[in-house]
């Protein structure tokens, strides 16, 4: 059975999908935003895209959260000298 869902998601769609509210001002503040695409002055979320956005951001524990966000820290840091 073909996938009838739309590939691009709007911006309110996307906020439905993930339960993540104020998607508009996290990607000007870049708050931890899932990825996106402009077409001109729109906004849209590639469906797929979300999801493995979503994935990426599961956990088991709060020491799994931290441990990760730690890492990240320290290539962000590591990459910027």
């Amino acid at each position: 059975m073909a996938d009838q869902l739309p590939q691009f998601l709007s911006t309110k769609e996307a906020e439905t999908r993930t339960g993540l509210r104020g998607l508009a001002k996290r990607r000007c503040t870049g708050d931890n935003s899932p990825p996106y695409i402009r077409v001109g002055s729109r906004v849209v979320y590639d469906r797929d895209v979300l999801d493995a956005w979503m994935r990426e951001h599961t956990f088991r524990s709060t020491s799994e959260h931290s441990a990760k966000a730690a890492m990240a820290e320290a290539a962000a840091t590591a990459g910027a000298q």
